[in-house]
């Protein structure tokens, strides 16, 4: 075993811990700023968008979990339909989060962002 594959197994959990924190908690704090104030004061158009954004990184992570839970629960769920659904909504949270206004926009960006990274850091393992 080389020094090198190790080190990388070790980051690579690092950044799946880390990942898996920080996205749940980052949808929920965007959610909650576009509630308190930017719901209101957005158009409806751009208050949709965001919603769609801030739902999209949530259902994104639930399919992601989902994969695992169903491997645990030793269920025969096929994990190339579950890619795809993670990248069809990362392609459509990413753009509808441009929408967003305030802390909300950075939060969901970079939720978005590091399910990408999550992502890279499962496949590459």
């Amino acid at each position: 075993m080389h020094f090198g594959d190790t080190y990388g197994e070790i980051l690579s959990m690092a950044v799946q811990m880390v990942s898996l924190l920080a996205i749940p908690s980052l949808t929920v704090l965007a959610y909650r700023n576009w509630t308190r104030r930017w719901r209101s004061e957005l158009p409806h158009w751009r208050s949709v968008l965001g919603l769609i954004s801030i739902l999209m990184t949530s259902l994104g992570l639930l399919a992601f979990v989902s994969l695992f839970l169903a491997v645990l629960l030793r269920i025969n769920l096929n994990a190339d339909y579950c890619l795809v659904f993670e990248i069809l909504t990362l392609t459509l949270g990413i753009p509808s989060a441009l929408a967003l206004k305030g802390p909300s926009r950075p939060q969901i960006l970079s939720a978005d962002l590091m399910m990408i990274l999550l992502l890279w850091a499962t496949i590459n393992v």
